[in-house]
Formats: C-alpha cells, structure tokens, sequence
C-alpha cells in the first residue's frame, strides 16, 4: 500500500469524482484509476462503487478512509515538523575564557555543552578577564568564564571556585626543595613569569603585607609560561590547580605559600533567560567544579 494511493483514494472520496479528483491532484485521470485499482486487488476488496454520477464509498471504503485520513494528516504533519526541523538555523553557544584557564575550566565547559546539546554548535575563544565582559555586553559571547565579577543592570556572575595560588617552578629550583610553606616575602627576591591577572591579584595580595614581588615577564599564556620557566629556571604563580596538573605532567613542582592570595573564578552571563538546556549544563558545570575543590 502506498502513500500516493490513499491520497488518491482520499481525494477521489471527497470529490465524488474520478475526474475531479484528477484535476485536484493534477495527474491524469487513469494513473487514478489504476492506483485505486491497484489498491483493491492488494486487499481484495471493493473500496468505492462506481457510477454514471461519479463514485460513493462502500462499507470498506468507509472504513479504510476514515483510518486513512488519520494516517495522511499525521504523516503530512510529521513532513511539516520534520523540515522545520530541517530548515531551523542551528543553535550558537559561544563562551570567552582568559588564556589561563582554557585547557582546564573552558575545555570541561565546552565538552559538557557540546555533549549535552548536540543540535547547538558551541564555540570558544580567549581573551583577557578584561575584555571578556564587554564581549559578553557586545553579544560576542553568550556565558564568559573570568576571574573579575561586574554585576550591572545587564551583566550577572556566579562563583566557580577560589583556590590558592602557589609557587611553580623547574624541579631544580632551590625554592622546590623544602616542603614547608614558602613565605610570602620569598617572592621579592626571585624573578617571576606571570600573566596579567595572577600578576594583578599576587602583587595586590603581596602589597598588603608590605611585599614587592618581582615580575621578569608577563605572558598570557600556560603553556608559553611553562616553556620560559623551563628554560630560564625562573618561577611563576599558578592557582594550585594548574600546578598540580602541571606537576603530574612531569613540568616542575609546586610548593604552597604562605600566607597565599586566593584566585576566584567566576561564570559570567548576560541577564536574560538562557535556553533551559544551557542553564542545566551550568548548573552541572558549578557542581563539577566544586567537588574538585
């Protein structure tokens, strides 16, 4: 039984007519006929009585055109639903994360939305904490992950996580050697490699307790910074997570400070109604991050 004969038989049925049901579904009035013909002598039965005054519906025909009619409109509704579906632009998901925390924080952000959402296209970029809220203003990106919150009227942030910040270096660095707490105050005699904003917060952090950290060079980047720390021998300042990834990498070692600035995290949106799919992904993000902490 096929589709093009039901809508034969329907549209015949419904005009009363052989040659108008040609006319109305612009075919030749045999290629009618024959499918309905066709249609009878795969069941063995007679579906419309045939007159000179045109053709009526017998017990069966009634009986097959009110189960048809039901199977022609949803399967013409589920054609309708389908190239919607089809024609419907794809979804954007687009985060910005600083430099310092795309392997780690943008990566797991990115997989779980691209896993979560598989009809989304998800995109990521980098840019400094700076910088990401006003893509976030411009409509660039859609959630930002930034280690500054700027609540405004149109901006709203969510902590990730806070975290200490620690000394990494080369394992042969003499400051490596001793498992003790380094003291602050350490960090005034040695030359540091860091980014903008873990220079931002240690030196701020360092200047409350009356020290001046000396930064050699500021990279905005993990992996560039672990290259010169491994080839000058100076140190840096990372949040303990990234330097016991890099520690378990075989990179260098860490030691934890004392006293020690804390990096906060934050999960930056603008303030309207996210997609429920996007919200419960953050959600299940915040978790994550959490319970890692």
């Amino acid at each position: 039984m096929e589709m093009r004969a039901l809508r034969y038989f329907l549209t015949v049925a419904d005009t009363g007519s052989f040659s108008r049901a040609a006319e109305v579904m612009h075919v030749a009035q045999p290629a009618i006929s024959r499918q309905i013909q066709a249609l009878e002598q795969e069941f063995g039965l007679s579906f419309l009585r045939r007159s000179a005054r045109g053709a009526v519906l017998t017990r069966e025909g009634q009986m097959l055109y009110d189960r048809a009619r039901g199977l022609i409109d949803d399967f013409d509704k589920l054609a309708a639903d389908l190239a919607a579906q089809r024609d419907r632009p794809r979804e954007r998901i687009r985060i910005g994360v600083p430099p310092t925390c795309a392997e780690d924080h943008g990566v797991q952000l990115f997989e779980m939305l691209s896993e979560a959402l598989p009809e989304s296209d998800v995109e990521m970029t980098e840019g400094l904490s700076r910088y990401l809220p006003d893509l976030l203003l411009d409509g660039s990106v859609d959630l930002i992950i930034s280690l500054q919150e700027k609540h405004t009227d149109t901006l709203q942030f969510q902590l990730i996580e806070r975290e200490p910040m620690v000394y990494f270096g080369r394992s042969d660095n003499p400051l490596l050697q001793d498992q003790a707490p380094l003291p602050l105050a350490a960090l005034a005699e040695v030359p540091l490699v860091l980014s903008t904003g873990f220079l931002q917060l240690t030196e701020s952090f360092a200047r409350d307790y009356g020290v001046s950290i000396a930064c050699q060079m500021q990279i905005d980047s993990i992996a560039a910074t672990r290259r010169i720390v491994a080839k000058t021998g100076h140190g840096t300042v990372w949040p303990l997570s990234i330097a016991r990834h890099e520690a378990e990498a075989g990179f260098g070692s860490y030691r934890r400070l004392q006293p020690a600035p804390m990096r906060s995290l934050f999960i930056g949106r603008y303030r309207r109604p996210l997609p429920q799919g996007v919200q419960e992904v953050i959600g299940a993000f915040l978790k994550a991050r959490q319970a890692r902490t």
